[in-house]
């Protein structure tokens, strides 16, 4: 992923003064966190308290205030876990049985049973799903690969969902649907993970990937958190809860209006696959930020200066999701590769697999000069063995055996990591 610059947004002034955004910025400032995951913490937090129950309001097409955000950087830059872990204490207060928070792995036929059953009790279902390492949720079971299409499918918090279930529990109904949904993960679990059917689906269209390179500081020994600043975010959040209840509709006054509109009509349209899908809802995530912001300052009405700081804010997020899929048909195909090569070497076990054999297996993702150079760097990790043994005549063949480091979660980041600078 080509480095950016991880400050472009002063969202300390994006905010108004006195609000739960400020306050959670100011909470958060002495931790290590970038700016960025703070604030889309704090937006995460807004979207677990108004529900579905308010909108914007636009006619024949309604924006919902649910929201799909992953946290995206390296392994242990930048505190992607400790901003997820963060946003859920605020949010698990305004949870219970009609909002159920999901902070650990859940199949995707469990999720739809959890949605139904709070349909059956509350005619609606809701869920604020946070979990701190997307390779937990996603995982790389095969009854896990239908986890982005259902949440792609609930993301437009449906009003009424027929069909799913089994033969043995029947088909599940689901109604008023709201699911919001936090994560964080590295680039190239995202690039192994989210392959061209996953963007053509929609998924990523739906999701802000929110990248940060570098902490905001570099703390040692952090100070304890401010009890009292923590209390009082937490009310605050609970007072936004209660309001919400009583206010459906989000709307724009005129001039907020023609600022959008001026937008819609002079934005560039891309034609990269996944700057192409991410426009396609591109209006919705500036009008849902922008009612966000409008939440945050008490106006409840969205005005000009809340469509102007959503649009920059949406126009980078749309750009760091670009930097790390745009662009990237070798970098993605690559990965691809690495990870062929991993399950071929764990499911060939102590026997091992010629090196012809694992050539075959990634030739459609790389040459063989790169699957030397794999090879060469999960042996110098420690990850594999490699034998010559002569079967009959002729020149003799080379064994690769995975060995235990391999079946390491983090196997893949270091295999990448490594390769890269002898990629290039």
């Amino acid at each position: 992923m080509a480095k950016r610059n991880s400050s472009r947004v002063n969202y300390a002034k994006v905010v108004a003064g006195d609000s739960f955004i400020s306050d959670f910025l100011s909470y958060m400032s002495a931790s290590e966190t970038p700016h960025a995951y703070d604030f889309w913490s704090a937006i995460y937090c807004l979207s677990a308290a108004v529900g579905r129950g308010t909108f914007v309001d636009r006619p024949r097409a309604p924006v919902y205030l649910n929201l799909f955000a992953i946290f995206v950087a390296e392994s242990g830059t930048t505190r992607k876990s400790s901003a997820v872990r963060e946003a859920v204490r605020f949010v698990r207060p305004l949870t219970g049985e009609d909002n159920y928070l999901i902070e650990a792995k859940i199949t995707p036929e469990n999720l739809e049973s959890v949605l139904h059953k709070q349909s059956k009790e509350f005619g609606s279902s809701q869920a604020s799903i946070a979990i701190s390492e997307l390779v937990t949720f996603l995982g790389r079971e095969k009854y896990n690969e239908q986890m982005p299409t259902l949440l792609t499918d609930l993301y437009d918090c449906p009003e009424l969902r027929s069909g799913g279930g089994t033969l043995s529990s029947g088909p599940r109904t689901l109604k008023n649907v709201f699911v919001s949904f936090l994560s964080a993960s590295t680039p190239a679990w995202l690039l192994r993970a989210v392959n061209p059917d996953v963007i053509e689906g929609g998924f990523t269209s739906r999701v802000c990937f929110i990248v940060a390179e570098e902490p905001k500081q570099l703390s040692a020994w952090p100070k304890e958190a401010d009890l009292d600043a923590r209390e009082k975010l937490s009310e605050r959040l609970l007072s936004i809860q209660a309001k919400a209840r009583d206010i459906s509709s989000i709307l724009i006054n005129d001039g907020a209006l023609r600022t959008f509109e001026r937008w819609y009509k002079g934005r560039t349209i891309h034609r990269d696959p996944f700057r192409s899908s991410f426009q396609s809802r591109e209006d919705a995530h500036i009008l849902r930020l922008a009612a966000f912001l409008c939440i945050n300052d008490d106006t409840w009405v969205i005005q000009h200066n809340h469509v102007l700081s959503a649009i920059k804010i949406i126009t980078q997020v749309r750009e760091d999701g670009a930097s790390i899929f745009e662009g990237t048909g070798s970098n993605s195909r690559m990965v691809v590769g690495i990870d062929k090569i991993r399950d071929k070497l764990l499911a060939a076990g102590m026997n091992g697999l010629q090196q012809k054999e694992l050539t075959k297996a990634v030739q459609p993702y790389m040459n063989a000069k790169y699957l030397n150079i794999v090879l060469d760097i999960m042996h110098d990790l420690g990850m594999v063995q490699k034998f010559e043994t002569n079967l009959g005549k002729g020149r003799p063949s080379t064994i690769w055996r995975g060995l235990q480091p391999l079946l390491d979660s983090k196997a893949l980041d270091k295999i990448i990591e490594n390769s890269s600078p002898r990629m290039n």
